[in-house]
């Protein structure tokens, strides 16, 4: 770090960032199942399945979703601004279905994390660091 130290607070802004950046990389799994299959290839949607695969999906929204909330409450209440994005959650999973092209979902994923990081950046750096 260039200031000399790395402040232990921070390290809770990235959990929900990193699951919604994890859940493009998730969709782009699910959308090579059948060829990864025939390639035999061991990722881990192959190896448990597309059952799996959507309820990994709702896992790593759930805790997306309670650390955003965390963070509001407890840490930097801006970050509730995130919220805003709830709505566009049903077209993830509404495409995210055996059957569908997985680049819809890869898409779908991917517009939703470039509104929720830029709203969770905001949300960070317009408000005062504190509980609501």
């Amino acid at each position: 770090a260039l200031t000399g130290s790395i402040s232990d607070k921070l390290w809770i802004y990235t959990v929900p960032i990193g699951f919604s950046i994890d859940a493009i990389l998730h969709a782009n799994n699910v959308r090579d199942y059948d060829t990864d299959k025939a390639a035999g290839a061991n990722t881990l949607v192959v190896l448990l399945g597309l059952d799996f695969a959507r309820s990994y999906l709702y896992f790593e929204h759930i805790i997306m979703w309670s650390s955003v909330i965390y963070i509001g409450l407890f840490c930097n209440y801006g970050c509730l601004a995130a919220l805003l994005t709830l709505p566009l959650i049903p077209a993830i999973f509404e495409i995210f279905k055996p059957g569908t092209p997985g680049i819809k979902c890869v898409e779908e994923c991917g517009k939703f994390q470039t509104v929720f990081g830029t709203i969770m950046a905001l949300g960070i750096k317009f408000t005062e660091v504190g509980a609501v």
